[in-house]
């Protein structure tokens, strides 16, 4: 057990003191339980600590004693300060002020009414300011509670988190491990695994072979030829590994097969000359005695444009069809392994036996969790618990800032990782049934992008019922070709958030999805948008261009997409706001074509065209002035007329909503640089705006018309696009002035 001092041994819980009850479930299980107003009830602890900075003389001392707790406070609390105080050396004082444990109402079909789970304990603690007492910040830090699931404490006190074992092929670790892949393999509404399933060209064996399944060295074997896949000799189950290869510095350290080097890929590869990535890989594979792997550097041929056309286009299949899918969310390439865990830095081991039950007695563990997000976070209460109501001396209502712990793990190992921000594991992640997700705290089991159980859970218990993702990828779903379409703009906006080494892979690396909703729409994909939809598709806007030279001069590494697509930009994407009904399309599809790179016709793209018969207008006039509305998307600036009466709203291509044209020097306006006196606007849409918009925004007509502006290409009636637009119906710029030009055909590049 944790030594503590006298303090600090209010942490170990007396049961009968805080009003605590037997409760028996209908099972007949007996819970603990209290009676709280609140749906997070708090139980208070007699503890108050005043100290002082730089040194903290007073948590140092006891620390030094080898009180447990004093020494995380000491180091939680003194690394928080440095991350949010100018001077780290200033005589700022220390008050905590309290100290309480964090319980939530559980609610099961077998449960009891008052059943709490016993999930933090919280410190709350100010910072005041040497010279002005006035000066003063709340804050909070959380302390998470975990138990070994087969401690009788532990569904006593209801704790919701299980120790997690830092060796994770350990014989404790193995059990766990085991127990997720079950978890995996008993989520609602997947199909089977399938003996019968295509398998991926190429798959790595690793190693199992011979009589007596002695080890022998990995090889890549092609599924086609290999005997004990075409005989059928065992499973023909394989891993997929999602991970990054990371920057080039490091990716070009990658193990690859090339052409040069396939034959002696297939007759083996020395563990030694993996990447970490994929030796951890193969380690997991062996471990859970699966055969075969799947990985991408060594699966296609990288130097053989055919075969990595043909090899990408099947990749929706090779995560569909994998028996699990195991992401690395750890490090930021393939030199990073994914079997490694450093786990808390402190741990606290509490001892308790039940005042009103003495059979429930063991330990439960108090410990900072690793601070992966942002390091504060503001509290619901905004400083105040419903509780301090009753307390006479309540502290001020500042906002506590969470210094540790303020998400789940779940979120703290996937959100800020490398692997959640890399283009290609988008949707290897949506299109994998079966995952298991090894992040920096632990493994977690997700289905598609939604986490089934994480490997802390004491429960069985889905988090969310993955149907909907299932329905979708498998085409089973009942959604209507307007929600399946804006479904696919919502996909492209997080994907667009996404990083690509080479921008040329944006369509690639997407192309698995493309296809699967291809399926469900009407009309042709035409690179990243769908010809059924073009009238609300054409209208995103990007956030990189910073100026007019940056845009009319910029030479991508290589060809990506039409002008008109969202997949020519590499930046975020967002999409113009709207009710899924409610866009009336203002052109005719004279004729679209995209001519595919490669194999994959949701691939590369080496060129593109739309012909719209439509209307077509140069602006009526260059005059601008920042007027940002918001449809969606920002747009910042508005052609005015001579009374300065707005005629448009405008977003253009060559300018970032954030960063400002050059100024006049006399006035300081902005004064736009870009070729106005080139641009011309193509009508694309009209729309209903929602009386709530109308009624909240500065728009004084619920009817809009909205659009593109282009600029001519060297080409005679070609234009590309340069940005959107959107004016009201009745308005100078409305349906009376585009009535003024008639229809015409109009060619975007």
């Amino acid at each position: 057990m944790s030594v503590l001092c006298k303090r600090c041994e209010v942490i170990r819980l007396n049961d009968a003191e805080h009003n605590g009850f037997v409760q028996v479930a209908k099972s007949g299980k007996t819970y603990l339980g209290f009676e709280f107003q609140e749906s997070t009830g708090r139980l208070f602890l007699e503890y108050e600590l005043k100290d002082s900075f730089p040194d903290l003389p007073v948590l140092s001392r006891s620390a030094l004693e080898g009180c447990a707790l004093c020494v995380l406070l000491k180091d939680e609390i003194t690394k928080f300060r440095a991350q949010t105080w100018r001077s780290t050396q200033q005589q700022t004082s220390l008050f905590i002020h309290k100290l309480l444990y964090s319980m939530s109402h559980t609610r099961e079909s077998d449960e009891v009414l008052h059943r709490c789970s016993l999930e933090a304990l919280l410190v709350h603690f100010k910072l005041l300011h040497p010279t002005n007492p006035d000066d003063q910040s709340s804050h909070a830090l959380r302390l998470d509670i975990q138990a070994d699931p087969t401690d009788p404490c532990a569904p006593w006190l209801s704790i919701p988190r299980a120790s997690v074992e830092r060796e994770i092929l350990s014989e404790k670790g193995m059990r766990r491990l085991n127990q997720l892949k079950d978890v995996a393999f008993s989520i609602p509404n997947l199909p089977p695994i399938s003996e019968h399933l295509r398998l991926p060209t190429r798959l790595i064996d690793v190693g199992l072979r011979g009589p007596g399944n002695q080890y022998e060295e990995p090889r890549l074997v092609v599924t086609s030829h290999y005997p004990l896949l075409r005989n059928k000799v065992g499973s023909n189950h394989y891993l997929a590994l999602s991970y990054c290869w990371g920057p080039p510095e490091k990716a070009s350290k990658q193990l690859k097969t090339e052409t040069l080097t396939l034959k002696d890929r297939l007759h083996q590869i020395p563990f030694t000359e993996f990447p970490k990535a994929h030796q951890d890989a193969i380690k997991l594979s062996l471990a859970l005695s699966i055969r075969y792997i799947w990985i991408d550097s060594l699966c296609i041929i990288q130097d053989d444009a055919d075969d990595w056309g043909r090899e990408a286009a099947q990749m929706g299949n090779v995560y569909a069809n994998a028996y699990l899918t195991v992401c690395a969310a750890q490090g930021d390439s393939c030199l990073d392994g994914f079997l490694q865990r450093s786990g808390p830095s402190h741990v606290i081991d509490v001892p308790f036996t039940s005042s009103l039950d003495s059979a429930f007695s063991g330990t439960f563990s108090i410990f900072a969790s690793s601070p992966t997000d942002d390091y504060v976070q503001t509290d619901i209460f905004k400083g105040a618990n419903l509780s301090d109501c009753f307390n006479p001396n309540p502290p001020p209502l500042n906002p506590y800032r969470w210094t540790v712990g303020s998400r789940k793990p779940y979120e703290q190992d996937v959100n800020q990782c490398s692997w959640n921000g890399r283009g290609w594991t988008f949707q290897e992640f949506l299109l994998s049934p079966r995952i298991l997700l090894f992040g920096k705290s632990m493994v977690h089991v997700c289905s598609g992008n939604v986490l089934i159980r994480s490997e802390d859970a004491m429960g069985n218990s889905s988090n969310e019922d993955p149907k909907y993702l299932l329905d979708s990828r498998h085409g089973n779903t009942k959604e209507s070709e307007e929600q399946v379409l804006s479904d696919w703009q919502g996909l492209v906006r997080d994907y667009s958030r996404r990083s690509l080494t080479h921008s040329n892979d944006i369509l690639p690396a997407v192309s698995a999805l493309a296809k699967l909703w291809a399926g469900k729409v009407e009309g042709d994909y035409l690179a990243g948008v769908f010809s059924s939809n073009l009238h609300q598709d054409l209208l995103w806007a990007h956030e990189g261009m910073r100026t007019p030279g940056e845009f009319l001069n910029q030479i991508p590494e290589q060809y990506t997409a039409p002008s008109w697509s969202w997949a020519s930009q590499s930046d975020s994407i967002s999409w113009v706001w709207h009710a899924v009904t409610a866009f009336k399309k203002e052109f005719h599809l004279v004729e679209s074509k995209v001519s595919p790179k490669g194999l994959d016709p949701y691939g590369r793209v080496k060129s593109g065209h739309l012909l719209l018969s439509t209307k077509i207008q140069k602006i009526p006039t260059t005059r601008l002035q920042r007027g940002p509305e918001f449809l969606g998307y920002i747009f910042p600036y508005k052609l005015v007329s001579k009374d300065e009466i707005p005629l448009a709203y405008i977003r253009f291509d060559w300018r970032s909503p954030n960063s400002e044209a050059p100024k006049d020097p006399d006035t300081g306006e902005e004064c736009e640089d870009g070729p106005l006196d080139q641009l011309l606007m193509v009508l694309i849409s009209s729309k209903v705006t929602e009386e709530w918009y109308k009624r909240g925004g500065s728009l004084t007509n619920q009817d809009l018309l909205l659009g593109l502006l282009v600029l001519p290409t060297s080409t005679p009636g070609e234009y590309r696009r340069a940005g959107v637009f959107f004016t009201e119906a009745s308005g100078q710029c409305g349906r009376a002035f585009w009535d003024q030009c008639s229809t015409r055909e109009v060619k975007l590049v």
